[in-house]
């Protein structure tokens, strides 16, 4: 953390950082005071108001942040104009107002491991979830701290530790309210290449905490083949139905030749499974829909449509007609 020692070298440090900065925080940045911007820029565009009361007087400094010349982030953190939504300034932030470093934990971890479940780091006013040191309490709804035994490693991302692929599938895992989600999450974990099965199986036991007993007993069904969460959930929804496993991501020569991909598919009854999360396509999606489900169906495949409404709400009549038509495809022809 930079400690400002002499002012005509901070000013000097943010005449230079804010050249060099491609114009990421706009013109507006020039309004600040040189010597507060060189400290903010020097610990991640980020500084406390009890810093930035430093250089602002008592009218100056909500004024700039009316205007929105400093952004604040959580309790008294801000930051510059332009990078509040950048992922490494919150973290910066978070170090600030913790006193200590963040390490990113849950949802936040799982973006950095590549399998992002809740997607709301890649949105405006996303929440950070970090662990919590010790006597520090979550003030901020945007700044999520939890407190969570690591049976883990860490792992460093840019430098920062993080908690480790497994142990963030696991956690998050745990959090989901039934076991088809729960093992969407470690699919896409495996998928992301952030943990293994080997891993998975070392860390189940160790997992005491609420949810884990859940997580355990979905470990040996997960599968990297599945694309989506969606296609985890009937995946699992199929096996616990009775129905035989199916093969992800199955593949399909159509009548036309060509070769397509199906979610779910039994490939000795030539039955397949498709997960529609979009309950209306339009235009040129609905047409390679269509010509995808024709060249299949044409080469002798029994293709069922399962949209999000059938499957949340009427799960068991879509699987009993799949299983029917199984059933059907493995009796023996009459000659």
């Amino acid at each position: 953390m930079l400690k400002v020692v002499h002012k005509k070298w901070t000013t000097l440090l943010a005449r230079v950082l804010v050249t060099h900065s491609g114009g990421m925080t706009g013109s507006h940045i020039r309004e600040l005071p040189s010597a507060l911007v060189a400290l903010a820029l020097a610990q991640g565009n980020v500084l406390t108001g009890r810093q930035a009361a430093g250089f602002l007087d008592e009218r100056q400094f909500p004024a700039a942040v009316r205007r929105r010349l400093l952004v604040r982030l959580w309790w008294s953190v801000y930051c510059l104009p332009d990078s509040a939504e950048d992922i490494q300034t919150q973290l910066a932030g978070a170090d600030l107002a913790l006193g200590t470093t963040a390490v990113p934990c849950l949802h936040t971890a799982a973006m950095f491991h590549g399998f992002d479940m809740a997607r709301d780091n890649r949105l405006p006013n996303q929440r950070l979830h970090v662990l919590a040191p010790a006597r520090h309490h979550s003030k901020s709804a945007r700044l999520s701290l939890h407190r969570l035994t690591l049976l883990d490693h860490t792992t460093l991302w840019n430098g920062r530790p993080t908690t480790s692929g497994t142990e963030t599938a696991f956690t998050i895992a745990a959090r989901m309210p039934d076991r088809m989600r729960a093992v969407g999450v470690l699919d896409a974990a495996l998928r992301a290449g952030a943990t293994t099965y080997d891993k998975l199986a070392e860390y189940a036991p160790m997992a005491r905490y609420s949810g884990a007993r859940l997580v355990r007993s979905v470990v040996g069904r997960a599968d990297p083949r599945a694309e989506s969460p969606p296609e985890s959930w009937l995946r699992l929804a199929c096996i616990e139905f009775g129905l035989p496993e199916p093969e992800p991501q199955v593949e399909v020569v159509g009548a036309d030749g060509r070769r397509y991909r199906m979610d779910l598919g039994w490939r000795d009854v030539r039955v397949a499974a498709e997960y529609d999360g979009q309950e209306f396509h339009t235009g040129e999606h609905l047409t390679k829909d269509r010509h995808k489900l024709n060249a299949v169906t044409a080469a002798g495949w029994a293709v069922y449509s399962v949209t999000n409404a059938s499957f949340w709400n009427n799960r068991d009549r879509v699987l009993g007609q799949i299983r029917a038509e199984i059933a059907r495809r493995r009796l023996p022809r009459s000659l």
